[in-house]
């Protein structure tokens, strides 16, 4: 789908023409026939049911993949000059001028990401978005982990008791 899509310079299948949609949902069909070797969906099949076939197609979904996570880890992390460390953070002023201002080398994959996120809509349709849900998993997860180190004890924690009550309540599915 995603070759299909790029061959006729399209970003979502809802924006292929009527005639595109079908080819591409055919095409898409006898893939699956081959694969699962099982019965030829029928033009009629595919005509009846392409607004539905459309609809399933067009649900964006974005997973921000291992290869992201660690391009961001690249981005981050510099070679220590000194001391027992291999690696140090960089921090945030110098992320953000890499960022904004960085090597291509450096800016390549910040495209790639920001074209998965930047049009995300939390309050849209979840069903339409799968990254809605994911955004929502990352942000529970989040509230977990503060509540884990919050709760941990191995050190005097430094959450503020505003953030120890939201995540609270994220964490509790208030």
């Amino acid at each position: 789908m995603d070759q299909y899509l790029h061959e006729h310079e399209a970003a979502s299948v809802e924006h292929l023409t009527p005639d595109q949609q079908k080819e591409l949902t055919r095409s898409l069909s006898d893939g699956l026939v081959e694969s699962l070797d099982c019965d030829q969906v029928t033009h009629e099949k595919i005509e009846q049911n392409l607004d539905s076939a459309v609809a399933s197609l067009a649900v964006r979904e974005a997973y921000v993949y291992r290869d992201w996570q660690s391009a961001i880890g690249d981005l981050m992390l510099r070679e220590a000059r000194a001391g027992q460390r291999q690696f140090e953070a960089v921090g945030f002023r110098l992320f953000e001028f890499i960022c904004r201002q960085g090597q291509e080398e450096e800016k390549v994959w910040l495209r790639r990401l920001n074209a998965v996120i930047d049009d995300l809509d939390p309050s849209g349709d979840q069903e339409k978005d799968a990254r809605i849900t994911q955004l929502r998993e990352v942000y529970a997860a989040v509230a977990k982990i503060i509540s884990a180190i919050d709760q941990s004890k191995v050190m005097k924690s430094c959450i503020s008791d505003a953030i120890r009550a939201v995540a609270r309540e994220v964490v509790s599915g208030r």
